[in-house]
């Protein structure tokens, strides 16, 4: 591989780093958000909410659009992110349905 800068690259991927921090710290105040709404959801299909699920997804293509990032990444990480919250719902809905 080569590399024109290698000191820039460092730097570039320092920064890459602490938007990683930044990113997973989201993810984590979004996941608590999330168990909180489940305790108002009362079976599986409330917490699918597939109607839900497409206006947050066009909440962010809107706002990708607005700050000029690139639409279909926000798009793509929206829609694993919101599948994958929605499993650990899903799971910790029928754990505490099991209890």
């Amino acid at each position: 591989m080569k590399v024109i800068d290698q000191k820039k690259l460092s730097t570039f991927r320092l920064e890459i780093d602490q938007i990683d921090v930044d990113i997973v710290h989201l993810i984590g105040r979004r996941a608590e958000v999330v168990r909180k709404l489940m305790t108002l959801k009362d079976d599986d299909e409330a917490v699918r909410s597939p109607g839900r699920v497409e206006q947050v997804v066009s909440n962010a293509q809107a706002t990708a659009r607005r700050v000029g990032a690139p639409e279909d990444v926000v798009t793509q990480t929206y829609r694993v992110m919101i599948r994958a919250l929605t499993d650990l719902q899903l799971r910790e809905y029928r754990e505490k349905k099991d209890d």
